[in-house]
């Protein structure tokens, strides 16, 4: 398999799993957060691994996306990582900042840690 292939792979996993990229999962951030307390939510949060860096964009509520992104990793094989908007756009795109300290959440395919 091409390495671009195992992008578009990823890519593909990953929008099954989440929908399609550039997701909103609503039109108000606060209103959100007021309907959903005690979720951990990411608005504009990027969906990367290592081996391929940003494979997805979108909202995130990773308290109802927990088992997708678990599925995912495992699907994968590899550790997904969810980051805000600025840790995989603008100047970081072509290098997210995938280390712990700057990952919201990673999920693994046993785990959300």
């Amino acid at each position: 398999m091409t390495e671009a292939q195992r992008t578009t792979d990823q890519r593909l996993a990953a929008e099954a799993a989440l929908g399609y990229p550039g997701r909103m999962i609503s039109h108000s951030k606060s209103g959100y957060d007021r309907a959903h307390p005690g979720h951990i939510v990411v608005f504009n949060a990027n969906l990367c691994t290592r081996s391929q860096g940003k494979i997805w964009y979108g909202d995130i509520d990773v308290t109802k996306d927990e088992k997708a992104l678990q599925k995912l990793a495992a699907a994968l094989g590899e550790e997904v990582f969810v980051l805000r908007e600025h840790d995989a756009r603008f100047q970081t795109e072509a290098d997210p900042r995938l280390d712990q300290a700057r990952a919201v959440v990673s999920a693994t395919e046993v785990k959300i840690k």
